[in-house]
């Protein structure tokens, strides 16, 4: 047991990554402002077929205004002030996007500023998901040579057959809604076939995915989602034809998952959003956890997270133990799953 446990922390965590696993290039795009992505990819993208992986962010301050007298309005409105930066909440999740690079897949996070910033529909959930769907096309393009992105990754190896869609907070709805029933399933982009959902802390929702595997990861001192994230695995377990995961990550607060969103990086607004109970500890619903520090987040965060795409997107089994919960390489996380 211990020994399975060390070989998915040197898998996951790449403590050590071999020599050519670990050549993970990075690139970014803006074709229009409201289409713009960081992107991170495996250096040999252009020889075998390497998954297609979708990240995107909740809501979250606009624009990285520092003056003093700067208001709400100010930091979320679109477009920013002029000389005023936005926010890269997408440079959020490099460390899980180079992760999964060094897997072998290329991963897209892209930017959903303009509608944080109150350029949407009457359903803002919508619009995300077809943001997604909207980056899918563009990539479909691109890769054949054709539209904005031919220039940069024309001839890159991409499987439509087997992407992954990441979204946390609203960007988690938004990701759930992609492929939920009723909702976004089966009306992905032709040829465009979507194999593994994470809904990250999701915000209130309803409905369920009961068709592509799915996992609802739940902070036990998230006060933004929790208890509401339980519900997306509950709502999917009861009818689901593939399996259904949970993850419960004890002492997780709803930001540190977002580099940008953590008291680290010196951003705008960026804070610890957990309720302290005592020091070293936070409010969790009825009782008391032991809080994580944003290391100690984060790594549960690719630990997991990674596994659940390889497990979906390249079909690894030997991640399922950890997956269902059955091996427990870190005590502060308990991980279950509804099979059909």
């Amino acid at each position: 047991m211990l020994r399975l446990t060390l070989t998915l922390l040197v898998l996951l965590l790449g403590l050590p990554a071999t020599a050519a696993a670990d050549q993970v290039r990075t690139a970014s795009y803006e074709v229009t402002p409201t289409m713009s992505a960081s992107v991170h990819y495996p250096a040999d993208v252009r020889g075998g077929s390497h998954p297609l992986v979708v990240l995107l962010h909740g809501w979250f301050a606009v624009c990285a205004d520092r003056r003093p007298d700067a208001t709400y309005e100010d930091l979320y409105k679109w477009p920013c002030r002029e000389g005023i930066p936005q926010v890269p909440s997408n440079r959020g999740y490099d460390y899980l996007a180079e992760s999964l690079a060094r897997a072998g897949h290329v991963v897209v996070s892209v930017n959903a500023n303009h509608i944080n910033g109150g350029v949407r529909g009457d359903d803002e959930f919508a619009d995300r998901a077809e943001l997604i769907n909207a980056h899918l096309r563009l990539w479909q393009e691109g890769v054949a040579g054709r539209g904005a992105l031919a220039a940069r990754f024309a001839g890159f190896r991409v499987d439509f057959d087997r992407v992954g869609v990441l979204g946390h907070s609203k960007g988690g709805r938004g990701a759930f809604q992609h492929s939920a029933d009723g909702y976004g399933y089966g009306e992905w982009p032709e040829g465009v076939d979507v194999k593994a959902v994470v809904a990250l802390q999701p915000v209130i929702s309803g409905g369920a995915i009961t068709k592509v595997p799915f996992l609802t990861v739940i902070g036990g001192c998230d006060r933004v989602s929790n208890p509401w994230a339980e519900q997306y695995y509950v709502d999917s377990a009861k009818q689901n034809t593939v399996p259904v995961h949970r993850l419960m990550v004890q002492g997780a607060n709803h930001s540190f998952f977002n580099t940008q969103w953590s008291p680290s990086s010196g951003q705008v607004t960026a804070e610890d959003d957990a309720v302290p109970t005592r020091p070293g500890y936070c409010k969790a619903l009825d009782q008391e956890e032991k809080q994580l520090n944003e290391r100690e987040q984060r790594e549960a965060g690719v630990l997991y997270l990674s596994a659940f795409f390889r497990r979906y997107l390249d079909g690894e089994t030997r991640f399922d133990a950890l997956l269902s919960g059955a091996e427990r390489p870190l005590p502060h996380v308990i991980a279950e799953v509804d099979l059909p």
